[in-house]
């Protein structure tokens, strides 16, 4: 018996050895409404602003809602912890509701709220543009950027009440890649990255945004070396059952 034991230890041992220490997949359908794991944290134009009384997010229908109504304040509802670094996360996103010409929703990587640093993933509905942004400092007042700021920005074709599968990744401490997929148009999708001027080397945390807009997320999945696994279905080694569920959700 004792023997048996050792034999099981021992397996079990080498399985742990060979599969990655740290890497994992942190994945949220909404369909639990689990609120303790998210934050709203809200930004003025150019701090931290818990105050903004038009920010509001909502677990309807298995997805969340989020809405801000104000030009160039953000709403962020956010996830995971401070010592994230260089993860994926990827969604599916669409606008609804308020049609307004400032309007934005996007993802939210490495966000280190009260340091004002957070890398943002967007796409603005009114100018047809997505746009990757990596914000390492406050801003002025009146909205100009400090040095640390840089972006890319790019024409992409946006439609109202469209589902997009949005993916973004920090890759190193420098590279941001973002992918944009309309899925119910194959053809009409885009893939683009940038190198920071300034990186948020110290990781953070992740989720959605929106300015001046209406918007509804669904299945996240969070994946990176730090990443444990987790969320709605936690990920078992080598299951796909995760996976195959957020594809049928997609389709």
């Amino acid at each position: 018996m004792i023997k048996y034991l050792k034999a099981v230890l021992l397996i079990i041992l080498v399985l742990t050895l060979t599969q990655p220490s740290l890497a994992g997949t942190w994945e949220d359908d909404f369909s639990k409404k689990n609120i303790s794991e998210w934050e709203i944290f809200n930004i003025s134009v150019w701090e931290y602003d818990p105050d903004l009384d038009s920010a509001k997010w909502e677990f309807k229908n298995g997805e969340v809602y989020g809405s801000m109504h104000e030009s160039f304040n953000k709403s962020m509802f956010l996830t995971g912890q401070l010592t994230w670094q260089n993860y994926s996360v990827s969604c599916r996103a669409k606008f609804v509701g308020n049609k307004d010409k400032t309007a934005m929703l996007g993802l939210i990587l490495h966000a280190r709220v009260e340091e004002n640093k957070r890398y943002m993933f967007l796409i603005n509905y009114f100018d047809q543009k997505a746009a990757i942004v990596a914000a390492a400092g406050k801003l002025k007042q009146g909205g100009e950027p400090l040095k640390g700021w840089t972006q890319e920005i790019v024409k992409f074709d946006i439609k109202f009440d469209t589902w997009y599968l949005l993916s973004a990744s920090v890759v190193g401490n420098n590279k941001l890649h973002f992918k944009i997929e309309n899925l119910t148009q194959g053809n009409n999708k885009i893939e683009f990255s940038t190198n920071v001027i300034e990186p948020i080397e110290k990781g953070g945390q992740t989720g959605f945004l929106v300015e001046n807009a209406d918007a509804v997320f669904d299945d996240i999945e969070i994946s990176g070396n730090r990443i444990p696994n987790g969320g709605t279905f936690p990920v078992e080694p080598l299951s796909k059952l995760t996976t195959t569920w957020s594809k049928l959700k997609r389709k």
